[in-house]
């Protein structure tokens, strides 16, 4: 094959695209689909050549249909159809080349048809990132500030929207990311805030520089209803950011995220590395909270 003859240092750039994007069209037509697959599922094709002339009927075929979930994890030919428009090379949104909060917004909401629940995530980190990078790539005109709110306002709108499509990954990954944002705009580490900072304050934060509920409440209930399928990474992480925030919500059932939290560890207490013991630990004494695990052991009728 072609591809194979390349010496890595030319596997880069427009040229190699093409060839790539070329073999995989040939292959599709004259082999068919079940083949391309195999060479997407052993890497001999990268997934974003194929996405750009990969047929729909692809997803119409069974034996297709198994070796694509090897290369996208098993999703649901739904999820599959996403997932194939989002790695494909025009509609992938890369916020890796935003050098401001505004730009990372921006680009969020031109691109809003392919901002899936791991581009929402990946946006998120962009804005944290991005105000972490320093003052100066953030810093704008004062009356920017209400057109910043209006913009975050719409992105948070469309991150609420794909609750109910998140994964626990995604889904972890935005509220750490957001509980990250709001204590930096917190007014407790008093420095001077930029516009971007500003707005992400007035938005975040009420006017007493608590959590919005608005927005963290229905995160947590989102977290809550899927926590049995929560990795203890994502446990440790959700723990910390609420901790972080210095929030614990309470549910109708009366009881707390931090509880559900704890009693979902149960499942996975012994796959805990250092790092998440370490972030649990730090999260439940910052929040003063105590968990009665033989309580829980009984409830799930565990051997206490």
């Amino acid at each position: 094959m072609l591809l194979a003859r390349l010496s890595p240092k030319h596997r880069s750039g427009s040229s190699y695209q093409s060839i790539i994007t070329s073999c995989a069209r040939n292959i599709i037509t004259s082999t068919g689909n079940h083949v391309a697959a195999r060479l997407v599922a052993s890497r001999q094709i990268p997934c974003n050549s194929i996405a750009r002339v990969w047929p729909s009927s692809v997803f119409d075929c069974p034996k297709t249909s198994e070796y694509v979930k090897i290369v996208f994890n098993g999703h649901s030919n739904f999820d599959l159809r996403g997932s194939v428009r989002s790695y494909g090379r025009h509609n992938h949104v890369d916020f890796r080349d935003c050098e401001t909060v505004d730009d990372a917004l921006q680009l969020a909401l031109e691109q809003v048809d392919y901002l899936y629940p791991d581009q929402n995530a990946a946006m998120w980190s962009s804005v944290f990132r991005l105000l972490s990078n320093g003052q100066l790539r953030n810093v704008v005109h004062k009356e920017d500030v209400p057109r910043l709110e209006l913009l975050i306002w719409d992105v948070l709108e469309v991150t609420m929207d794909l609750l109910p499509r998140m994964r626990p990954r995604d889904l972890t990954t935005i509220i750490l990311q957001l509980a990250k944002i709001s204590n930096r705009v917190s007014p407790r580490h008093y420095k001077r805030l930029s516009a971007s900072e500003l707005a992400l304050k007035n938005i975040l934060l009420d006017e007493r520089s608590s959590p919005q509920n608005s927005i963290f409440d229905p995160l947590a209930e989102a977290a809550n209803q899927i926590i049995i399928d929560f990795e203890p990474r994502q446990l440790s992480n959700l723990a910390y950011a609420y901790s972080l925030l210095g929030y614990n919500p309470r549910f109708d059932n009366d009881t707390t995220l931090l509880d559900n939290i704890a009693h979902a560890s149960l499942d996975c207490i012994q796959q805990f590395n250092a790092y998440d013991i370490a972030n649990m630990m730090w999260a439940y004494t910052k929040m003063n909270v105590s968990h009665n695990a033989k309580h829980s052991a009984e409830q799930r009728k565990y051997p206490a």
